[in-house]
């Protein structure tokens, strides 16, 4: 793991380096990279929950999840 994390920070170093005489571009690109991120986790979910509705939504499927977060909330409450 130690070797992994090792790897992983001279991979960023060296991609910040690039962008060292332009700090205000890294943040940008940084915070792209952070919204394709929540993209992709976006992503899961929804296939998770079975409601891509370019892979069919099955109603079942979309009910059950629709109970779920309905009995959340009256036991959160």
């Amino acid at each position: 793991m130690e070797e992994l994390l090792q790897v992983a920070n001279l991979v960023a170093n060296k991609l910040n380096s690039r962008f060292k005489d332009d700090p205000e571009k890294l943040r940008m690109l940084q915070g792209l990279k952070v919204q394709e991120e929540a993209g992709e986790l976006a992503q899961a979910i929804i296939g998770a929950l079975g409601l891509n509705p370019n892979k069919g939504c099955d109603t079942k499927s979309l009910s059950n999840s629709c109970s779920v977060r309905r009995e959340e909330r009256l036991n959160s409450g």
